[in-house]
């Protein structure tokens, strides 16, 4: 890495070194620390360090925020899959800490899902968007994330066909929404939305697919803050049904 990242790369070596030996000690982290705050490099250039000395990483990020607050600045969720490829304790210990999250494979939500559950006691306060496609999650899936990712502002679920509208029960708990994208959402009623009426500050609504009636879009009355509804594909609204939101 040059001078890039030369005092990052040989502090990691040593803190690998000491474990080796067993005296590894918490005061060694303040110069892998120094050296990750002066580091210059790229992104890939970071990961080719990353991955020559992970069994190290996951006790270092978990007794130094600043390590894995540094990290995550550097680093996008497809390079913590690429790193969990070699350790999943990695990704469980520090993808808590990104704002954004996109799955659109079921192994990535199996990962995602299984770190919610294995990381008890804190909840994800970083994330703010959540994305999941094309998925078999659950009802109850849905409850964890709701108890476990409290200020979530935006969450996705495109095609997930097992939902219901229990699911949205549970969305209805995360108070911080102002997006929600529901498409083609094929359990979803006008009994599911009923449930959103304790999300007035939702911003924008996408239902698009949805099997919807003209009376679900009562229940949108008083969302004051609703810029953006996205009816595409629900073939029973009728002008009779969006005169509930004029």
């Amino acid at each position: 890495l040059k001078a890039k990242g030369v005092k990052f790369a040989s502090e990691l070596a040593f803190c690998m070194e000491k474990e080796k030996e067993d005296l590894f000690q918490k005061a060694d982290y303040r110069y892998v620390i120094e050296g990750l705050k002066e580091f210059t490099g790229t992104p890939k250039e970071l990961l080719i360090e990353l991955k020559k000395n992970l069994s190290i990483l996951p006790r270092l990020i978990q007794h130094e925020e600043s390590v894995m607050n540094t990290l995550t600045s550097f680093l996008s969720t497809q390079d913590v899959k690429s790193l969990s490829l070699t350790t999943k304790d990695l990704k469980k210990t520090f993808s808590n800490s990104f704002s954004k999250i996109e799955l659109t494979s079921e192994d990535d939500v199996t990962d995602f899902l299984e770190s919610l559950r294995w990381n008890k006691d804190n909840t994800w306060d970083y994330l703010k968007d959540l994305s999941i496609t094309s998925s078999i999650i659950s009802n109850s899936d849905i409850n964890l994330i709701a108890s476990r990712c409290p200020r979530l502002e935006r969450l996705s679920l495109i095609q997930c066909k097992n939902l219901t509208n229990s699911s949205v029960k549970h969305i209805a708990k995360m108070s911080s929404l102002r997006y929600l994208d529901l498409s083609h959402f094929h359990n979803l009623t006008e009994d599911g939305l009923a449930h959103l009426k304790n999300l007035p500050c939702i911003e924008e609504l996408k239902l698009t697919g949805c099997y919807m009636r003209n009376i679900g879009l009562s229940y949108l009355q008083g969302f004051s803050f609703l810029r953006i509804l996205d009816l595409s594909g629900c073939r029973e609204i009728t002008d009779f049904g969006l005169s509930y939101l004029v």
